[in-house]
């Protein structure tokens, strides 16, 4: 976080994205603030960490703060429960769970329609409700992230009019894409369509900040579906697993992060990138790379003041079942958060005619499912914010609070997080590629606090649920 890199397109002499957001590392990428610009002077780039982030060519009106607005991460930017309230909360039937937020029920199980389990992420669901809603003339075009159409990028946010376009889905993707092109599209004068938009808790935030001051897209955006998120790597991890798995990080041409073969759980999915050969990569099991998820290597700095885990502001959100009781089912299946009474009627309405095999589950179960990212969105908040706090380091405004206590308790996973973050993006682009093994062993050892941690709580909850023992020994 130290080491920020500064925009060199700064003319505005007024509060903009750029040096309100960007210039204090907090840009997730989302774009929206490009795609709503009134003046088009936005446009977002890859900056030189690996991050995805506007920049700015001109000057801003002096009365424009548009991008700011709708920024989820800027000064007064509202919280996830105060707009929750707002969309959720006149619903006699709603409930409220401090994790998951507001809701009227929660469901697990899978897709029967098609090939959405085979080929989706988790049980196919996300693919469901898409389809659903398009042959139901609910909505006439849904906006998702899907392989590029260009050479330039892997993937980028698309707005789909049929079904075939939604079942070629790029799945679950780990790296940034913004929403830029697809907004600004979604919001032109002449283009009155129904859309459902698909994306991560901070994106689905933005677009909600968008409906409230731009009464098109308040018009047009019908649905919006959510992923449970526990942070966003930038681009540089997409590129350091294909150097490991044998594919040039400058020869990349396609990637899947969720293969589903030979594993005995799962979620031991596995990478694979291939060459603009067609040459694929060897498999990366996730078991083998976990570490480098779980450190953060690479991390949006933007993840590390987020403490929304489940996507609040969603009409549903979609997960992978992480419980000790589908793990063994390797095809996978869907946690699903319902807070629109219309897609939960809908739900109910496949459930009936079989094209899903759905069934009801105690929200507490499905809050359980993301203990150990919902312990470090929020609990590791208040530490991360009091040690941004005490650097004199420009924090967002969030329901957590910068906690002294918490900081004394987890500085050494904390400080070990921004360590490894730092390091990896700020030597990934120096480093000799023939030197991978090398910053992969630095790194490591940058993050044994955080593998110790994460030891001792393991430990802790096999010594808490002996059934998850027997489990894991039966898997074996």
């Amino acid at each position: 976080m130290e080491n920020l890199i500064p925009n060199k397109n700064i003319f505005s002499i007024h509060k903009q994205v750029v040096s309100e957001i960007v210039d204090h590392d907090l840009c997730i990428g989302c774009g929206i603030c490009v795609g709503i610009c009134p003046s088009k002077l936005l446009d977002m780039s890859w900056q030189d960490n690996g991050d995805l982030a506007p920049e700015i060519e001109g000057q801003c009106p002096p009365s424009c703060d548009a991008c700011l607005r709708v920024c989820p991460f800027g000064d007064h930017s509202l919280v996830e429960e105060t707009i929750a309230k707002k969309e959720f909360g006149g619903n006699k039937f709603i409930r409220k769970d401090p994790d998951l937020g507001f809701y009227l029920a929660t469901f697990v199980g899978y897709s029967l329609a098609h090939d959405h389990r085979r080929l989706g992420a988790s049980g196919g669901m996300m693919t469901w409700f898409l389809e659903t809603l398009l042959e139901s003339k609910k909505v006439d075009a849904i906006v998702s992230v899907n392989q590029s159409r260009t050479e330039e990028e892997l993937f980028e946010y698309q707005v789909l009019n049929g079904i075939n376009e939604v079942r070629s889905l790029a799945g679950s993707v780990y790296h940034p894409v913004d929403m830029a092109t697809a907004i600004a599209q979604m919001d032109e004068k002449d283009n009155e369509k129904k859309y459902a938009i698909v994306g991560l808790p901070c994106f689905i935030k933005s677009v909600k900040l968008a409906m409230q001051t731009m009464p098109r897209l308040r018009r047009r955006v019908k649905f919006t579906l959510g992923l449970a998120c526990g942070h966003l790597p930038n681009k540089f991890y997409t590129e350091y697993l294909a150097e490991v798995s044998g594919i040039r990080a400058d020869d990349i041409s396609s990637v899947n992060y969720r293969v589903k073969k030979n594993t005995s759980r799962a979620g031991n999915y596995k990478f694979q990138a291939s060459s603009k050969t067609t040459q694929p990569g060897s498999e990366l099991a996730f078991s083998d790379i976990s570490n480098i998820w779980g450190a953060g290597y690479f991390g949006m700095n933007a993840c590390n003041f987020c403490d929304d885990v489940f996507a609040e502001l969603a009409d549903v959100t979609v997960m992978d079942a992480w419980l000790p009781e589908y793990e063994n089912d390797v095809k996978g299946n869907s946690l699903i958060i319902l807070r629109n009474k219309q897609l939960l009627s809908i739900l109910q309405g496949g459930i009936k005619e079989k094209t899903c095999r759905m069934s009801p589950i105690l929200g507490s179960q499905v809050a359980k499912s993301q203990n150990g990212v919902t312990f470090h969105k929020k609990k590791l908040l208040e530490a991360r914010l009091f040690w941004a706090y005490s650097k004199g380091l420009k924090i967002p405004q969030k329901r957590v609070k910068p906690k002294k206590t918490s900081y004394q308790r987890y500085r050494w996973q904390v400080k070990s997080r921004f360590a490894v973050q730092n390091a990896s993006k700020k030597l990934w682009p120096l480093i000799n590629k023939n030197y991978v093994y090398l910053l992969s062993f630095y790194l490591y050892f940058l993050s044994i606090p955080v593998l110790l941690f994460k030891l001792f709580v393991r430990l802790s909850n096999l010594i808490k649920n002996p059934r998850r023992v027997l489990l894991l020994l039966k898997r074996k």
